[in-house]
């Protein structure tokens, strides 16, 4: 594998309808894009008191696009703000999925 793809290694990109009307693509966080997450919170205390702003910030990054349609980073901010905290939570419920999806993933390369 050269290593221009191999950034794409483990990767998985996923689509679903988490509540009717709202399909989003998300995909799993790059070690780049993970460190963009890091210096919000340092402390299980401040991770409490800031998770939805850490939701949002996360969402921001891992998502591909929403209801067929690429965001800009502003744009999607704005969207996850808008949200009721339960629609919120549904897709960062699925970006979890993805992630855990992506363990297997790697178990999977590392038999091979």
């Amino acid at each position: 594998m050269d290593l221009t793809n191999l950034g794409q290694l483990g990767r998985v990109e996923e689509e679903k309808e988490v509540v009717k009307g709202f399909k989003v693509k998300l995909h799993t966080l790059s070690v780049e894009e993970q460190e963009a997450l890091s210096g919000i919170a340092t402390t299980t205390e401040e991770v409490l008191k800031n998770f939805p702003a850490i939701q949002i910030k996360c969402l921001v990054i891992a998502t591909s696009s929403i209801n067929g349609e690429a965001l800009d980073k502003g744009q999607l901010e704005k969207t996850y703000r808008s949200l009721q905290y339960g629609v919120l939570n549904a897709v960062y419920n699925f970006y979890t999925e993805v992630s855990e999806k992506q363990l297997k993933v790697i178990d999977e390369l590392k038999k091979n």
